[in-house]
């Protein structure tokens, strides 16, 4: 069986709001902050779905006479198919 697992660092901005903040300017900044967190879930999504095409075509590949072989055939499927998603996260900023 293939099996996988991925770990997702999200590097954010972080505001030290000042003593006397206009209300408005902390009301915008939650905003942004939560905009900001929706997108990069976004493309957490994307990197899960890349991760489970992988695994499922990995899981489909035919025997093969070497594992150098088996390995060439895993490395460049999983490495168009990590291309694709690459290509969809470009499209999706």
């Amino acid at each position: 069986s293939v099996q996988g697992n991925a770990n997702v660092l999200f590097i954010l901005p972080q505001w030290k709001q000042p003593a006397r903040a206009e209300q408005s300017l902390l009301l915008e900044w939650n905003d942004y902050f939560a905009a900001l967190k929706t997108h990069e879930n976004g493309h957490k999504a994307n990197g899960v779905t890349a991760i489970q095409k992988i695994l499922q075509t990995l899981a489909t590949l035919p025997a093969y006479p070497s594992c150098r072989k088996l390995q060439i055939a895993a490395n460049a499927a999983a490495e168009g198919i990590v291309k694709t998603y690459n290509q969809r996260d470009i499209e999706y900023d």
